[in-house]
């Protein structure tokens, strides 16, 4: 149970940490995630048009349940051929600001980092049968990692056009973090045929 709770620990410093190091000091993401060019004024339309919180796709397919089915056929045809055309995209939009640096933030990030391992760690502690090796166990965490890659940014790119930069980028972020954390995991969890 110890060694559980301290690669758990261990796990979740070394994917926060790594999270820092990836977006703050190396300046990984700097080439996917750029300003918007003229800024001022696009906020400026999304404060006019947009008018609450909330995640956007456009172009927006119908949702209207009071339309007859030649209506929502008609306006799918819109839609579609409005989303061949372009342009396209997702926006999450907060009316409101908040602090970059709020410590609230930086503690869920670090909370979701320990959930993160912990469901990790178990899940190596139940494949220590099947693990053969010190390198199998990393391995096997990094694995986790490219699941959290192909379940969520490789998906949004599929199906919400994300930027292939963005999602390649994430993919280096996932296996460095995840990787990481399988070489300090691998040490820390003992058991399996060999070990």
């Amino acid at each position: 149970m110890l060694r559980i709770l301290v690669s758990t620990l261990l796990g979740a410093v070394v994917l926060f940490f790594w999270g820092f190091l990836s977006w703050a000091v190396i300046g990984l993401h700097s080439a996917s995630v750029q300003p918007l060019a003229n800024e001022d004024a696009v906020l400026s339309a999304l404060m006019e048009q947009v008018p609450e919180d909330g995640m956007y796709f456009f172009p927006g397919m119908p949702s209207d349940p009071d339309l007859s089915a030649t209506e929502q056929d008609a306006a799918t045809a819109t839609a579609t051929a409005k989303y061949a055309e372009g342009p396209i995209g997702v926006l999450m939009f907060h009316r409101e600001g908040r602090d970059p640096e709020d410590p609230m933030v930086f503690a869920q990030g670090f909370l979701n980092c320990l959930a993160c391992s912990l469901i990790a760690t178990l899940l190596l502690v139940a494949a220590l049968p099947r693990l053969h090796s010190y390198i199998s166990k990393v391995a096997f965490v990094t694995a986790i990692g490219l699941i959290v890659w192909l379940a969520g940014d490789r998906t949004y790119e599929i199906w919400l056009a994300f930027d292939a930069v963005h999602t390649r980028t994430m993919l280096m972020d996932h296996l460095v973090g995840w990787g990481a954390f399988g070489l300090v995991a691998g040490a820390v969890i003992k058991g399996g045929p060999k070990t």
